[in-house]
Order: C-alpha cells, then sequence, then structure tokens
C-alpha cells in the first residue's frame, strides 16, 4: 500500500492569527534609601576555665564545710548534743541500758566490762546493729571475738570490749523479750556523708569453769565481719543451743558441747578440733569445712567451692530414725573419715550422703557395729569416686561410672560374707539371706574412675 506525503505535526502560525496577546511583567522597583549605622567594639574578656571554675567551687564549699564543721565539734565540747547524734536504731526486741559510747573515753584506748549473771535459763547475747542517722549509710565494723574460761569466775561471765575509742561505736547492755541477756554493739552513722573510719573491734567473753560443767540454755553470736575464736569450753559449760553466725571471717572452736548448734559464715573457714551435738549445721562459701565433729542426730557441713575435710563420729541411739551424715560441696574434693557407733552390742541405723562435683569424693568408714543398717550415697563427677567400707556391712551395692569400668573390691576374700556380683558393679555382700535388704550403697561419678571396697 503506498504512503501519501507525510503532514507536519504543527503547522506555522502566524501572530496575528487571533491568539491572545501578553504583555511582559514589569520588574520590581527598588529605591536606595540612606541608613545610619553605629557599631560598638567590646573590648575582649577572657572566660574563666571550666577547671578554675570547679577549683573555685570546690574551695568555697571546703570552707563552708570545715566551719560548720568547727561549730559542730565546739558545740559538742561544750556537752550539747546535735539532733541527730542519739539515733540509734535499737531493734523492739531488746532492752538497752548501761550505754557506753566511744566518746566517753579520753584516752587513746579504751575498754568497757560487763558482768552477766548466769543461770541455766540464761541465753547469752552478743550481736551488733548499724544506727540510722540524718545523713548516709554508716561505718564499717569488724573485728574478733575471743570465748575462754577462768576457775575465778562463779555463776557469772564477763564481757570486755576493747578499742572502743574513736570507732563511732556505742556499746550497751542489752535483755531479750525471751530471756537473752548480753552485749551489743550499734554503729552510729556519720552526718556528713555517712563514712565514718572502719572500726576494728576485740571482744573477749570469758565463761566460769568449775568442778562440773556449767550448764546454760544457749548462747547467740551475731556478728558480721568478726572472726571467732572458741576455746576449750568442753567440761567446763554445756549449751542446750548455740548459734555464731558471721560474714567474711573464719569461725574456729577448739572444743565445745551442745545439744544444738548452728555455725554459719561466708567467704571464710570453719574449723573445729572436737565439736560433739546432737544435731549441728555447719555452712560457708567459698572455704572449706574442716574439723572432728560428733552427732547422735544430724549433722550437715555445707559449703561451695571449696573442700571438706573431716573426721565424723555418728551414734545411733534411737530407733525410730537414723543418725544422718550430708555433706555437701562443689568444684572442689570431699574427704571424710566416718565412724559408726551404737550404745547397743550391735545394730543401729546410719545415713551417709556425700555430694560434689568436678573434684573427687573418698568416704571411708573404718569402724560399724554388727548388723547395723547403713544407707550411703557417694556421688561427684568429672573426678574419682572412692568408697570404702567396714567388714561388718551387710547389704546391696551399685558402682556407676563412665568412660571406666566400675571396680568392686573385697577388703578380706576369707571372710565369713556372701558375696555376689549379678552385673558388673553391682550385687550384695552378707552373711545370711535376710541380710540382703538390710544396707545400700552407692557410688557414682562420670569420666573417672569409680571404686567401692567392701
Amino acid at each position: 500500500m503506498s504512503k501519501g506525503p507525510s503532514q507536519p505535526l504543527l503547522a506555522h502560525v502566524s501572530t496575528g492569527a487571533g491568539l491572545p496577546q501578553y504583555q511582559p511583567y514589569p520588574g520590581p522597583y527598588y529605591q536606595a534609601v540612606p541608613v545610619n549605622v553605629r557599631i560598638e567594639v567590646q573590648p575582649y574578656r577572657a572566660r574563666r576555665s571550666p577547671l578554675r571554675r570547679f577549683i573555685v567551687s570546690f574551695l568555697i564549699a571546703l570552707g563552708i564545710w570545715t566551719l560548720i564543721k568547727v561549730i559542730i565539734v565546739h558545740h559538742r565540747h561544750l556537752g550539747h548534743q546535735m539532733p541527730w547524734d542519739d539515733d540509734w536504731d535499737i531493734p523492739a526486741n531488746v532492752v538497752a541500758d548501761q550505754c557506753v559510747s566511744d566518746d566517753h573515753f579520753s584516752g587513746s584506748s579504751a575498754e568497757v566490762a560487763y558482768d552477766i549473771p548466769l543461770s541455766p535459763e540464761t541465753v547469752l547475747l552478743l550481736s551488733r546493729y548499724r544506727s540510722w542517722s540524718f545523713f548516709g549509710v554508716g561505718s564499717s565494723m569488724s573485728g574478733s571475738l575471743h570465748v575462754t574460761t577462768s576457775t575465778r569466775l562463779h555463776n557469772t561471765a564477763k564481757i570486755v570490749i576493747h578499742s572502743l575509742r574513736r570507732t563511732g561505736v556505742r556499746a550497751c547492755l542489752v535483755t531479750g523479750t525471751e530471756g537473752e541477756i548480753g552485749v551489743a554493739l550499734f554503729g552510729q552513722k556519720s552526718w556528713w556523708m555517712g563514712f565514718n573510719p572502719s572500726s576494728f573491734m576485740k571482744i573477749d567473753l570469758v565463761l566460769p569453769h568449775t568442778l562440773t560443767p556449767l550448764q546454760l540454755k544457749g548462747i547467740v553470736a551475731e556478728l558480721p565481719n568478726f572472726s571467732f575464736d572458741v576455746g576449750s569450753l568442753k567440761g567446763a559449760v554445756d549449751f542446750e543451743s548455740v548459734t555464731f553466725r558471721t560474714s567474711n571471717a573464719a569461725i574456729k572452736v577448739e572444743s565445745l558441747v551442745a545439744s544444738h548448734a548452728r555455725l554459719h559464715s561466708s567467704n571464710a573457714r570453719i574449723t573445729a578440733n572436737s565439736f560433739i551435738s546432737s544435731d549441728l549445721t555447719i555452712s560457708t562459701s567459698n572455704a572449706p569445712i574442716s574439723g572432728t565433729y560428733n552427732t547422735s542426730s544430724s549433722l550437715t557441713l555445707a559449703t561451695a567451692n571449696a573442700p571438706i575435710t573431716v573426721s565424723v563420729g555418728l551414734e545411733s541411739n534411737d530407733n525410730t530414725r537414723p543418725t544422718t551424715l550430708i555433706m555437701r560441696t562443689s568444684n572442689n574434693r570431699l574427704d571424710a573419715e566416718v565412724t559408726l557407733v551404737t550404745d547397743a552390742p550391735k545394730g543401729g541405723d546410719f545415713d551417709i550422703n556425700g555430694m560434689t562435683s568436678n573434684g573427687r569424693i573418698a568416704i571411708t568408714v573404718p569402724g560399724s557395729p554388727v548388723d547395723s543398717a547403713l544407707a550411703l550415697t557417694a556421688r561427684t563427677s568429672n573426678a574419682a569416686a572412692m568408697v570404702k567400707l567396714h567388714s561388718a556391712y551387710q547389704g546391696s551395692f551399685m558402682v556407676t561410672t563412665s568412660k571406666y569400668p566400675p571396680t568392686v573390691e573385697r577388703l578380706d576374700p576369707g571372710d565369713a560374707r556372701q558375696f555376689e556380683l549379678r552385673v558388673p558393679g553391682q550385687g550384695y555382700v552378707y552373711s545370711k539371706e535376710a541380710n540382703k535388704a538390710l544396707g545400700r550403697v552407692m557410688v557414682s561419678t562420670s569420666n573417672a574412675r569409680a571404686v567401692l571396697a567392701v
């Protein structure tokens, strides 16, 4: 198909073709107006640097504080007291009397002594409190408690507090709502920013030592940051109840007898050369527990990240429940020698539970009554587990581990007991068939050897 000639899209249009005509828009009109401007130049003044301003402000504040301090010291020197001086936070359950403050003394060192009358119903109390004041959080108080005996005392205990001057501490004779009597320390807080110098105080508790042991209802010593050093009290004083509580400080006992006892610290060792109690709990953390302990009911030893190394005597006198030993730590070893005794010719009921992790556990039973019932569990991980029983043991046993075969050794292959090993690590040892269920021993670990000597 042929195409015709192309036509332009737009044809030429002349200016006179009827389109509207537009005139150019006139531009803005400007007119110059003369203005007189006066410029004044100020002379340059150098500003003080921030450091200089801070130093000046600090010196002014220091001068004001010094002036106030001088006025307060002068006010107290004249025998007056500031409104916050007597703001001692005395608990509602104690009554304070015969209080002595650190400003009572004029020498460089000072001590105050209290005589405490004793009776079989006496509960000795030693404690410390922190008082509130107008500003701040208070002073730091630490020290040591020493408990000894003296043949010069009769039915009276003596409590002596040393180095009381310039400590910000007030000592008071206190009595409790339940018959407690003793001494309390109140650490007053500072009026300026709440800081007093660290106060280290020494307390001596002296008990009478007579021909027959003195019978006391109890002693409660709650002194955070105070170390406890208890001397040889066995044969001098028998307590029905003992509570020693501190923190960041050690507890050391030479010898002590109590029906019920609780010893607690943290980040510090607890040790006893001889501690006899029918119900005893010892706990700390990040520090070892060691010593010799005897109980006729229950004994609990608990710490963490530290070893337990003890010699324990368990006495079974109750036919209704076993004498119990619980030992617990972590990330460290547990070594215990446990002797089982009873007041009868034979028998007895005992329960031993030892637990740790990432540390060796080794429990030895060097003595045991004939025909006694023993439940023993020794558990750890990533370390060896070893238990050695007395030849009087009768009952079942189970030894488990991983990566290594469980090991069961016979101490005396010639003894009269029957020995059954049904599967590796599991079996019975007994003198007669009925005694298969008399005892139960379980030894377990992982990634290490587990050994039972029976």
